[in-house]
């Protein structure tokens, strides 16, 4: 048995490695404007906006307003027009609409409330999508640049969908999707934007419990020309931070968490131990046209003032990745092998990052397993957390 004194001792060294860390944290803060650009939510013009989108692209920007009564605004820019329109959807309605009273937060979508994710991701349809879909479709408009707000953050807009005579209809079905945390970020992550596809770095179950992560790498690395794999032997921090400089896709296949408490302790789980947001901020130089972060809830972010929002994926749009695509939950370790050697095939073909996404969770979505009646992975939870952040194109 333990010895108490041992657990106080042992706990104090966590407390006091984490106060460095934060120490370091708020140093990287101050310091770096480029992470300054990223982190302050800068306002651009209209007219700013609508040069960063082509004519068959919207940006659509929900507001929760303060006061929790207050209705929801979406603003819609597309190359040639401007809309804002107040929805039937107040912040207190969304809050209880995802409320667990028990344990005193949101619910975390799981296997066991299938049911509850599938009620809310048609209420959000109708609540936030309905209202401007005739708009987008008398515009042409095939992709959406997602600008979500407060609340907003934790759902998969994608997913949303609506009941047709032939069953659920997604959004993902229609429209290809990205995110940004802001149309200034969004801009910053174009400007960004690397052609080059070619060669693969792929992180691989570093810490040896995911089985479908090593199957999920060894199938993308064939498409490869060029690739390298780090694994439970060399998947460690420092050779992750010599090597991600040299390619041009960067895939973490690994476990992930994210710390609602100190988010910049938020990290993947390496061979050697936790690769965080602040090891990333301060250490990783990326050259790649993006990250995957194959991992659970690496897409999860605290928001603080102003909606500024603090995750993996923030951190990684400052190391270089013009985007980054990133998990809203824990996910089934099967469906997330399926859907990621699918998203590099589409890749490798020379369809853009976007389309490669809505093609791979669709594939996913009507997936059939031998032995397994109907489709055991057509449920959102299974392929709708998986969300792209920044730029669409190469």
């Amino acid at each position: 048995m333990v010895k108490p004194k041992t657990i106080i001792r042992f706990l104090k060294k966590i407390i006091a490695s984490e106060r460095e860390e934060l120490e370091l944290w708020n140093e990287i803060r101050s310091r770096n404007p480029e992470y300054a650009s990223l982190r302050v939510t800068e306002t651009i013009s209209l007219e700013e906006v609508q040069e960063l989108l082509d004519g068959n692209s919207a940006l659509i920007e929900y507001y929760a307003r303060r006061g929790g009564k207050s209705p929801i605004v979406v603003f819609v820019a597309t190359k040639d027009s401007f809309s804002c329109i107040q929805l039937d959807l107040s912040v207190i309605e969304l809050w209880k609409m995802i409320f667990d009273p028990i344990v005193g937060k949101p619910v975390e979508p799981s296997r066991e409330n299938l049911a509850w994710l599938s009620e809310v991701l048609g209420q959000l349809y109708i609540k936030l999508f309905y209202p401007i879909e005739q708009m987008l479709i008398e515009h042409g408009i095939q992709k959406i640049y997602f600008c979500p707000h407060g609340l907003l953050h934790l759902f998969p807009l994608h997913a949303m969908y609506k009941e047709t005579e032939y069953g659920r209809h997604y959004i993902i079905e229609d429209y290809a999707v990205a995110y940004t945390p802001s149309a200034s970020v969004l801009r910053h992550c174009i400007r960004k934007k690397r052609e080059k596809r070619d060669s693969l770095l792929a992180i691989k179950n570093p810490d040896g419990t995911l089985v479908y992560a090593d199957l999920e790498v060894d199938a993308i690395s064939k498409l490869y020309s060029k690739h390298a794999i780090l694994d439970r032997v060399t998947g460690v921090k420092k050779n992750v931070i010599a090597k991600a400089k040299e390619y041009d896709v960067v895939h973490f296949a690994c476990h992930g968490l994210f710390r609602g408490d100190i988010p910049q302790m938020s990290g993947l789980k390496l061979a050697d131990g936790w690769f965080t947001m602040i090891d990333i901020l301060n250490n990783l130089q990326l050259n790649a046209s993006q990250v995957i972060l194959s991992s659970c809830q690496t897409g999860k972010s605290k928001q603080e003032g102003g909606d500024e929002v603090i995750g993996l994926t923030r951190a990684f749009l400052y190391a270089g990745a013009p985007s980054v695509i990133a998990s809203l939950w824990s996910v089934d370790d099967e469906s997330t092998s399926i859907l990621f050697q699918r998203y590099h095939t589409y890749l490798i073909k020379g369809f853009d990052k976007a389309e490669s996404l809505r093609k791979a969770q669709i594939d996913t979505m009507n997936y059939k397993k031998e032995g397994v009646i109907g489709r055991p992975f057509s449920h959102p939870y299974f392929w709708g957390p998986f969300c792209l952040v920044g730029g669409s194109r190469f």
